[in-house]
């Protein structure tokens, strides 16, 4: 992974920031969006699945669950099912819409222990992750019985579930670990084992990034962020909220920030940027310093939200990034990286 020195040429611009309900109050936890990178769906603590236009900048209401929503994604796999989202909700139902309309009752229904927590789907596997000790439950929705319950991978609740294009399922848990597991080699969870990685304390979110080879990033709920290289799981970065320089930025020092948002890799820039949040909404853009344990803001994302911001996701197309927030606003930012 590429280390930079402080980068001066960084800009940012708010170009949208409202929310979709003018009337009751909203929250938002988590964003997807969609192969295409033209809409998003939200989160919400309402149990509304709400769905963003970026192009018409439009928000529209797909359905609902009875209970808060705990996650969403749009399908992976095939342009056939671009449009088709899946959700998941405290009250342990896990629903399957299509995005293009508003729908009183959802397209299919699984259900989990409650709470569930997380959720995936890709082309015909679907996986949930629920409180439950470690509970992690994998469909395969050509033959519909009852999910193989992957008990083997975590001992405490699951807390968030990917698959990869090349048919592995990651999952994460308040236990540390972040598990891979070859799909095809299923159900058999010793022979599917990819590989294991131990943070030592409870994951909140994960991602995946390539920067000539693969690699892997974590946030913890202990406000530590990590950087493994998939292909040796060497740590690469192994940083706290407290490791952030200010000296001799441009970016006057605003005091430490308070929790990690989410990380994405620029492939043009060549860099790993990362969001860092203040409980008063205020943003930094971050990146990791020479040393591996550093890192130093780049610019600052101010005048948008006013709460604690809950998630990101990064438009590498047209450079810009979506965030989402307690406030219920839904805030577009474009930012001019420097090339490298």
């Amino acid at each position: 992974m590429k280390r930079s020195r402080f980068t001066q040429n960084i800009e940012a611009q708010l170009n949208f920031c409202s929310s979709p309900n003018k009337l009751n109050s909203e929250s938002f936890s988590k964003i997807s969006s969609s192969s295409s990178g033209d809409s998003c769906i939200f989160c919400s603590y309402s149990g509304i699945l709400w769905c963003f236009d970026v192009v018409q900048l439009h928000f529209s209401q797909i359905g609902k669950h009875e209970d808060a929503l705990s996650d969403v994604a749009f399908c992976q796999g095939s342009n056939s099912s671009a449009n088709l989202v899946i959700s998941c909700s405290y009250d342990g139902t896990v629903y399957f819409w299509d995005s293009r309309a508003v729908q009183f009752t959802p397209v299919q229904s699984l259900q989990v222990p409650p709470p569930a927590n997380c959720v995936a789907w890709k082309d015909n596997f679907v996986a949930c992750g629920f409180q439950d000790s470690g509970g992690l439950f994998w469909w395969d929705l050509r033959n519909l019985g009852n999910p193989l319950n992957l008990e083997e991978s975590h001992a405490e609740a699951v807390t968030q579930v990917l698959f990869t294009e090349d048919g592995k399922l990651i999952s994460s848990a308040e236990d540390g670990y972040i598990c891979s597991l070859y799909t095809q080699r299923l159900p058999d969870e010793d022979e599917a084992l990819d590989y294991v990685i131990n943070t030592g304390s409870a994951i909140y979110r994960f991602g995946l990034y390539d920067s000539m080879k693969p690699y892997l990033w974590s946030i913890t709920r202990t406000q530590e962020i990590y950087c493994f290289d998939l292909d040796t799981l060497d740590t690469t970065l192994k940083s706290q909220r407290e490791n952030v320089s200010h000296t001799g930025n441009k970016v006057r020092s605003l005091g430490n920030i308070d929790y990690f948002v989410s990380c994405f890799y620029d492939s043009l820039a060549e860099k790993l940027f990362i969001g860092g949040g203040m409980d008063n909404g205020q943003l930094l853009l971050l990146t990791q310093y020479e040393d591996a344990n550093t890192l130093v803001p780049l610019v600052s994302l101010d005048k948008g939200h006013q709460d604690v911001v809950r998630d990101s996701i990064w438009n590498n197309a047209n450079q810009t990034m979506t965030t989402v927030g307690e406030d219920g606003k839904v805030c577009i930012w474009k930012i001019n990286l420097e090339r490298s």
